[in-house]
């Protein structure tokens, strides 16, 4: 009964946990791990509390780990962040040729910024960008201002020629991003260039942005399409307008999916980060203070 009563004295991170918005379901079997640990496996002589020597985690309120410290470990390890905490596996490093995929306003233009401008200015890389987002109002205008404000050639890519004269300069860049239009399906013009791209270069790596307000029927829904695409990378934006990021957890807990990056703000290159350990612990698992009008991706 006492061992059951000090697994009880952390109980509240349950309530914690579904509180960011993780499913009790995607939640339950961890939860059992857990407190089979906590109970009986993790018992040891030390006052009959349960430790892990090897943590590397946060520091718990207890001696042991908390639930959302287990499910931290859990999730990273699924992700493949539990060797090197602090490793970045973003397409900062993963990737030469990098599309970002996603619906209209998500925050790919702004986005891609942020990560061309930090290869191009703090790695000194030589870099350009792709935009097949020609149609949109203001889409075209919003990269030249980019491109001026950041010295990054932006090239316009609308017909089949002028992809092929593109793709003759790429051996001149070190990294290529390539943007696309929200609602790009394989019938539509801006589809079948990535298409080409797709078919003519085994290197190019797509990565869905997904913003962490939206819900996450419709980010199923969204990943369902870019795998079509070959994606299996997302990038989660917005997550500085949402106080219940753990629809986070829920898409990616199985590992399925890998988490690239996360985007925090608007500033170009400042809110954006490579995913690690600590970060999916800071930015996702941990509360934040509750504010009027915020949103949360369940």
């Amino acid at each position: 009964e006492d061992q059951l009563l000090q697994a009880r004295l952390d109980l509240g991170d349950y309530q914690v946990l579904i509180d960011l918005g993780v499913d009790h379901r995607v939640l339950a079997p961890h939860f059992r791990d857990w407190l089979h640990w906590r109970t009986v496996a993790g018992i040891t002589a030390e006052g009959g509390c349960a430790t892990l020597a090897a943590s590397n985690g946060p520091a718990s309120r207890m001696r042991g780990l908390s639930l959302r410290e287990w499910l931290w470990h859990a999730w990273s390890e699924q992700q493949g962040l539990a060797e090197d905490p602090q490793a970045p596996g973003s397409v900062l490093t993963t990737g030469r040729i990098v599309g970002l995929l996603g619906a209209t306003g998500v925050g790919k233009t702004t986005t891609l910024a942020k990560i061309s401008s930090k290869l191009r200015h703090e790695h000194r890389q030589n870099v350009v960008i792709l935009t097949l987002d020609t149609r949109r109002f203001g889409a075209i205008e919003q990269w030249r201002r980019f491109s001026k404000l950041l010295d990054i050639p932006v090239q316009e890519i609308v017909t089949p020629t002028d992809l092929n004269r593109s793709m003759e300069s790429w051996d001149r860049y070190e990294w290529i991003g390539i943007d696309t239009p929200g609602g790009m399906t394989p019938d539509t013009e801006p589809g079948r260039l990535y298409g080409s791209i797709l078919a003519r270069l085994g290197s190019l790596q797509s990565v869905l942005l997904l913003p962490a307000a939206q819900q996450e029927a419709v980010g199923r829904d969204q990943m369902r399409w870019a795998r079509r695409l070959g994606c299996r990378r997302v990038m989660f934006s917005k997550l500085d307008e949402i106080t219940r990021p753990g629809g986070i957890v829920n898409l990616t807990m199985d590992g399925d999916w890998k988490i690239d990056s996360l985007t925090t703000g608007r500033r170009v290159p400042q809110d954006w980060e490579s995913v690690s350990a600590q970060a999916l612990w800071n930015r996702v698992l941990t509360p934040r203070p509750i504010t009027a009008g915020e949103g949360s991706l369940q």
